[in-house]
C-alpha cells in the first residue's frame, strides 16, 4: 500500500501518534488530501535540518533545553544544507534542460505513459528545489495525461515550457552565466576518483545500503554516486539516479546486482 492507505490504516488503530508526510508535492491540495487521510503534517523533501527540527519540535516535548548545538555547528549545518540545496540545482538543470522537448517527442510519438512519467519526474524535481510555479505547471500537464489520455490544453503545455525556461535562466544567471541564456551549461561530470576499486564485501555492503534509499526516493541516496562510479557497469544506474529517476535506478540497481551475482 502506499503512504496515504497506510496512514488511513494507522489512524484506525488508534495509536494516538502523530503521522508526517515526507513528500516533494507539497502543494495546498496535496496538504488537504494528507489531512483527510489522517497525516498530522507535511515535511518538503529535501528538507534542511532546522526544517527538521522544526517538524520534530510540533509532536516531542524536550526534557532538557541544554546548549548542546553550539553556533558553529548550526552554521555548518547551514553550509551544508547550502551546499546540498547548489547540487539540487545543478542535477536539476543537467536532468531537465531538455524535459520539454522529450515531453513534446513522447507525446507526438503517441507515447501518454511515457509523458506522464517524464511530466511527474519534471513535477518532483521542480518540488525538491522549491520552485513551485513550475512544479503546478507539470502537475497541471501530468493530471491531462493519466490513464493514457492524452487531455493536455496547448495553453498547459505552453505554460510549462515558459516556467520551465524561467527555471533554467534563473539558474544560469545566478550561476555566473549571461541572463538571456536559454539553459545552464550542463555540469561537467565529476572526475572518477582516484582510489582502487572496492573489494566484493564493500560493493556487497554499499549496494544493500543504497537500495532502501532508491525505494524510498531518499536523496541520501545521492552521497553513494562516487563510491558508484568504482564499480564496473553502474554507468546506467548514476545516470537515473542524476536524473531523479530513483524507481527506474531501483531496477537498474537489481540488474547490477545480478550482473555482480550479489
Amino acid at each position: 500500500m502506499d503512504g496515504l492507505e497506510a496512514s488511513e490504516k494507522i489512524k484506525e488503530l488508534n495509536p494516538g501518534i502523530p503521522i508526517v508526510a515526507l513528500t516533494a508535492n507539497i502543494m495546498y491540495n496535496d496538504r488537504e488530501l494528507y489531512k483527510t487521510y489522517g497525516m498530522s503534517y507535511c515535511l518538503g523533501k529535501p528538507f534542511s535540518s532546522q526544517d527538521l527540527w522544526r517538524c520534530l519540535m510540533k509532536y516531542f516535548t524536550p526534557i532538557s533545553m541544554g546548549n548542546t548545538h553550539t553556533d558553529a555547528q548550526e552554521t555548518k549545518d547551514i553550509e551544508v544544507d547550502e551546499e546540498f540545496q547548489e547540487n539540487l540545482k545543478l542535477l536539476f538543470a543537467k536532468g531537465n534542460h531538455n524535459k520539454y522537448e522529450e515531453i513534446i517527442r513522447a507525446l507526438e510519438e503517441d507515447n501518454i505513459k511515457l509523458a506522464n512519467r517524464l511530466a511527474h519526474t519534471l513535477k518532483s524535481n521542480a518540488g525538491q528545489i522549491g520552485k513551485t510555479s513550475l512544479q503546478q505547471a507539470a502537475a497541471d500537464v501530468e493530471q491531462q495525461l493519466k490513464d493514457g489520455k492524452n487531455l493536455a490544453k496547448e495553453e498547459q503545455l505552453k505554460i510549462l515550457e515558459t516556467e520551465l525556461s524561467r527555471v533554467l535562466n534563473e539558474l544560469s544567471s545566478s550561476h555566473g552565466e549571461s541572463a538571456d541564456q536559454p539553459v545552464l551549461k550542463t555540469p561537467q561530470e565529476p572526475p572518477t576518483p582516484q582510489t582502487k576499486a572496492l573489494d566484493p564485501k564493500k560493493i556487497r555492503k554499499l549496494l544493500e545500503e543504497l537500495e532502501p534509499l532508491l525505494n524510498s526516493g531518499n536523496l541520501q541516496c545521492m552521497e553513494f554516486v562516487n563510491d558508484l562510479r568504482t564499480i564496473r557497469g553502474s554507468e546506467d544506474l548514476i545516470q537515473k539516479m542524476e536524473d531523479f529517476e530513483f524507481e527506474d535506478a531501483a531496477i537498474k540497481l537489481a540488474e547490477l546486482k545480478r550482473e555482480l551475482s550479489i
